[in-house]
């Protein structure tokens, strides 16, 4: 997945709808080596202008969606964030989580403890879980260096998060 998301921002497009089913094998196969990214109707091309130039309305599906515009406040929304290619990576962070768990709770990434939401829920209480870092962290699961990949990636400063050429230096990818 990061390695085609490195290869969708190569192009300087922002997918900005990231989850698991625009995230698809070739030949349905889950086995396959390649992976392809589908639904571009709401990308960005963010061209080659200065980064000022970025547009700042952010639409993407919730439950994936980075903390990088102000409705997102609740979620860890920093002052000055806006959407990049880092809301891309937290996109495919909150992915894996949710293939990881198969389920689709909104989450976030608070003082790297990732903790999920409820998404039937409307009172905006979030449900802080250290066993959800211990059950990721797991072997059969991310493994340690899994969650800590997940960990940089849904970063909630996008000064901070990393990006898909990045994560693809980490040790997870070995």
């Amino acid at each position: 997945m990061v390695s085609t998301l490195h290869q969708v921002h190569l192009k300087r497009m922002i997918n900005c709808d990231l989850k698991a089913e625009n995230i698809v094998f070739k030949d349905a196969d889950p086995h396959s080596e390649e992976i392809k990214i589908i639904d571009f109707g709401m990308a960005d091309f963010l061209g080659v202008g200065p980064t000022l130039d970025l547009v700042s309305v952010y639409l993407c599906t919730q439950v994936t969606k980075a903390p990088d515009s102000p409705d997102m406040k609740p979620s860890g929304y920093i002052q000055g964030n806006r959407k990049t290619y880092a809301s891309d990576m937290y996109s495919i962070g909150a992915t894996m989580i949710h293939l990881v768990l198969r389920n689709y709770y909104e989450l976030k990434n608070n003082k790297n403890l990732i903790e999920r939401g409820f998404a039937e829920d409307e009172s905006n209480e979030w449900i802080t879980e250290g066993l959800l870092n211990a059950y990721l962290s797991e072997e059969e699961m991310l493994g340690k260096e899994g969650l800590d990949l997940i960990l940089k990636i849904t970063e909630p400063d996008v000064t901070k998060r990393w990006c898909a050429k990045e994560a693809l230096l980490h040790p997870y990818f070995n």
